[in-house]
């Protein structure tokens, strides 16, 4: 009985993801696409318009658009290894994903913010506006040195609460949970501002990664593989711009 409820909100959750995956397919063929676009990090010239929406002139409307755009990008990127582990936790209700959106949505934010501070900087340094690349390349390479760090690799039992026997709030589990994503794969969702994030080519390159970089479905984790491949990225960009 147990098994078939856990196995009936897997498949629940499969279907989300694959849903999460048709929207963003529709969007990108309406006229909703620029929500869809946070910039590119690593052309020249780009911190001119780091986000395809100016929040100016659509306000707080538009803010509310863009963060649902980032969490249905959330749902579909991070969809395999959010619902991959529901085997772990038979209780999973509204309140713990409530918990686990709340996360993402303030790391939503914050990357936003960190965009538009860069368009402010960009309008007062011709340097750094002609050379918006430079963002992409130190912001590959620090994801890259994030890959062998001691914060990266620390252990993070999956829905460990659930598992502990103990009764815990759902909404505190959620927000445990995304806290512990976030830490793992938080820097690898920011490469989403790094490339032109309307395009699914780089949102299924990510959720690649992201599968590869925590090892599920049987296929092995490639932690520094992908760190080595990111700082690889880095240096090859610079190189690029320079020449």
């Amino acid at each position: 009985m147990t098994t078939a409820i856990l196995d009936d909100k897997s498949d629940r959750g499969w279907r989300i993801t694959a849903g999460a995956w048709l929207m963003l397919v529709a969007i990108t063929c309406s006229a909703y696409a620029p929500y869809l676009n946070h910039g590119d990090w690593t052309l020249a010239g780009v911190l001119a318009n780091i986000c395809g929406i100016n929040l100016a002139e659509t306000g707080f409307t538009g803010g509310l658009f863009l963060l649902a755009s980032w969490l249905l990008m959330l749902t579909a990127m991070m969809g395999p290894v959010a619902f991959s582990n529901l085997k772990h936790n038979q209780k999973l209700s509204f309140l713990a994903v409530l918990g686990y959106a709340t996360i993402w949505s303030l790391v939503g934010i914050a990357l936003h913010g960190f965009g538009y501070v860069l368009q402010l900087a960009a309008r007062n340094s011709d340097w750094l506006y002609f050379n918006g690349w430079s963002i992409g390349a130190v912001s590959l390479l620090i994801i890259g040195l994030f890959q062998f760090s001691r914060l990266k690799s620390a252990p993070t039992p999956i829905c460990s609460l659930c598992r502990s026997g103990v009764p815990q709030n759902q909404f505190t589990m959620g927000l445990r949970h995304g806290v512990g994503c976030a830490r793992c794969c938080g820097l690898l969702m920011c490469m989403m501002f790094l490339f032109y994030p309307g395009n699914l080519f780089w949102m299924a390159t990510i959720t690649v990664l992201i599968i590869l970089d925590r090892g599920m479905f049987g296929l092995p984790a490639l932690r520094r593989e992908i760190g080595v491949a990111l700082m690889v990225a880095a240096c090859t960009l610079s190189l690029i711009q320079s020449i």
